[in-house]
């Protein structure tokens, strides 16, 4: 089944754990032995291929058991800049620095040639 937003959460919960689960399955590896290589209870992992919700944090170490973490690049890729903020972004950097001057330093001192006793 195709994941779409008319689908309900459970319906996805249900799609995405199956998923999960035909993965672990094709791998070979065990509820048990995901369970160890996850750092995660048996029931978290029985959970999740049910359906049933999880913590994040014991999703992304299944996930990364199962080296699927990289897979969430697809799904929620980096945002990229548009053009334009990307043309205001090197428009703010200083290309340089100036130093500080005095406001009245010009006044206050004539020009000399340094001769002058």
């Amino acid at each position: 089944m195709k994941i779409q937003d008319s689908l309900t959460d459970e319906s996805v919960l249900k799609e995405l754990s199956g998923r999960i689960k035909q993965i672990r399955i094709d791998r070979g590896i065990t509820q048990t032995e995901l369970a160890g290589q996850a750092n995660v209870s048996l029931s978290t992992v029985v959970r999740l291929e049910a359906g049933s919700s999880v913590q994040m944090d014991s999703f992304i170490r299944i996930m990364r058991a199962l080296r699927l973490l990289e897979k969430f690049n697809v799904l929620i890729p980096e945002q990229e800049l548009h053009p334009v903020e990307l043309l205001r972004s090197r428009m703010k950097k200083k290309k340089r620095v100036s130093s500080k001057r005095q406001e009245n330093a010009a006044a206050d001192t004539a020009w000399k040639w340094g001769d002058e006793k």
